[in-house]
């Protein structure tokens, strides 16, 4: 199995060639994501100003995956309260580390 993190699953979601190719080239029944990878796309979701739409595409991306529960109720936590977490700060510069070298993902807008 392969665990993927938010980065992956973004670029998966966003139709990145180079790593969708690599994601269609195995079973989809060997991907899953943790808990926390599922909060923080539920967190991009919730910062997005097309919340609705996005929700959709990231329920429709976990309909193809597994996922690796620790606790549903702790994901959707987390997605709301990332602001308050000391590490936030941290998250976002990575946020913007990563936007220098990718283009931002269409449906986080």
């Amino acid at each position: 199995m392969y665990l993927l993190d938010t980065n992956h699953c973004s670029y998966i979601i966003d139709n990145d060639s180079r790593v969708g190719a690599e994601f269609r080239s195995r079973s989809e029944a060997s991907f899953a994501i943790s808990i926390i990878t599922y909060g923080e796309l539920l967190y991009m979701v919730e910062k997005s100003t097309q919340k609705a739409g996005n929700l959709k595409t990231v329920q429709s991306f976990l309909d193809t995956i597994g996922l690796y529960f620790l606790d549903e109720e702790t994901a959707i936590i987390y997605s709301q309260s990332i602001e308050d977490c000391d590490l936030q700060p941290i998250c976002t510069q990575r946020s913007s580390q990563a936007a220098q070298n990718k283009p931002s993902n269409p449906w986080l807008r």
